[in-house]
């Protein structure tokens, strides 16, 4: 079976689009007009952060384009915590097919198994990275076609879903960021703050270098560490490094 492999300036349109979406609504109308033509049935896009907690999934954003049965399962199973798609793409960015990882547990087997028969007989997995911060994403993308045939055909358009990845981590990054800036109500002071912090500077450097008092410096770590709800200055630099909101 061959590839339905899009035309390089309608996939080059149809990817830059996905920047342009805004909400969650819109991406999944643009990637439902994409993705068949590029051999997928079924997507499933997660970011997270690197450091996040198995069993705490706060940091985590999910675009579902399958049979929402599968992802409830996914969620009850506690899946989340074993995902081998997941830990690979923590520390690689090469698109592969998931027969590709071995499975080392009878969780990930029947994992495997359940998306199988939800939209993913067929799978390849695209990781997303992004150098600003520490979000990374996963997509998966898959079909009810048998391995041997649905695998060559998302994969013969790896270049095309690399690219709508990390336009999907792109769109989350920008909208995690507006997101918390609202959340935290943050002053250009407290940002500044946090930058110096995060370049290494102690309490009494900061204040030398913006001309103002220790206590003033002391003052406004306190009001920092109360929004970002954390014991320590460290802390509150690691969130907003995640958050990107110290670019």
């Amino acid at each position: 079976m061959e590839s339905k492999g899009l035309p390089i300036n309608s996939a080059s349109q149809a990817v830059s689009q996905i920047s342009q979406c805004v909400d969650e609504f819109a991406i999944h109308t643009l990637l439902r007009q994409i993705l068949p033509a590029l051999g997928v049935e079924s997507y499933v896009y997660v970011t997270l952060l690197t450091n996040d907690p198995l069993e705490d999934r706060k940091s985590h954003r999910i675009f579902i384009g399958c049979a929402p049965q599968f992802c409830q399962l996914y969620g009850a199973r506690k899946w989340f915590m074993i995902d081998p798609y997941i830990n690979y793409s923590r520390a690689n960015s090469a698109v592969i097919c998931g027969d590709e990882l071995s499975l080392k547990s009878c969780g990930q087997q029947d994992m495997r198994k359940a998306a199988a028969n939800f939209g993913f007989r067929s799978l390849v997995v695209v990781p997303s990275h992004s150098g600003s911060n520490e979000r990374f994403g996963v997509l998966y993308l898959g079909s009810d076609r048998a391995p041997e045939q649905g695998n060559p055909l998302i994969m013969a358009n790896r270049i095309w879903l690399r690219s709508i990845a990390m336009e999907l981590l792109d769109w989350w990054t920008v909208r995690i960021k507006r997101e918390m800036m609202q959340k935290l109500k943050l002053t250009e002071s407290e940002t500044t703050l946090l930058q110096y912090h995060r370049a290494g500077y102690r309490a009494r450097d900061i204040a030398n270098e913006l001309s103002i008092s220790l206590k003033a410096v002391h003052n406004r770590v306190r009001i920092v560490k109360e929004k970002f709800d954390v014991e320590n200055i460290a802390a509150a630099v690691r969130l907003a490094t995640s958050y990107g909101l110290l670019t």
